[in-house]
């Protein structure tokens, strides 16, 4: 069996020319093709599909936007860490500077505080003490001292005495020290 199937088309959907055709035979009633079905769904779907494909290339393109804001911002901060970074570098290597130096200082502290030791055990090594002598108005300590040594036969100490002073003692000192004449 075979069917015939009957299918109504547009002329110019099939490429006829209509100059010759009878609009009355036609009829008045309005119809569209297969062929102007097809493609107005096509069209139809493809303007939704293009429509949403729009619409989320929108999404994406806000979305991308709004990325690249971030990336931004977090660039930024990125940067102001990198200099806080290299102000805490330059502030421990500035510490580490200053720690050499008081290091430095410190040693230096140590061998001036030896050498003053040294001058005063040095000073105290020639330094003579004579107590309870009583002073006299216009005396001469160099005189003094030479008699002193002599009394109790001490050598001579002319040629070594550089320098001879009277110290003065507080109140209190003279009562820690009695009276030795």
């Amino acid at each position: 069996m075979n069917f015939v199937r009957k299918q109504y088309v547009h002329f110019n959907c099939i490429g006829l020319q209509t100059d010759n055709l009878k609009t009355s035979e036609i009829g008045s009633f309005r119809w569209i093709c297969n062929t102007c079905k097809s493609k107005s769904t096509t069209s139809g779907s493809t303007r939704t599909k293009l429509d949403k494909i729009m619409s989320e290339l929108a999404s994406i393109t806000k979305n991308q936007t709004e990325f690249v804001k971030s990336l931004n911002f977090y660039g930024d901060k990125i940067q102001e860490l990198e200099k806080k970074f290299k102000n805490i570098e330059s502030f421990d290597n500035r510490m580490n500077d200053i720690s050499m130096e008081m290091s430095a200082l410190k040693n230096e502290n140590l061998k001036l505080e030896n050498e003053f030791n040294i001058m005063q055990q040095n000073m105290k090594s020639t330094e003579l003490d004579i107590i309870g002598v009583p002073e006299k108005k216009n005396e001469n300590v160099a005189e003094i001292v030479k008699m002193v040594s002599s009394k109790i036969n001490f050598p001579s100490v002319e040629s070594t005495i550089h320098n001879c002073n009277r110290v003065h003692f507080s109140k209190d000192c003279q009562n820690f020290f009695p009276n030795l004449y």
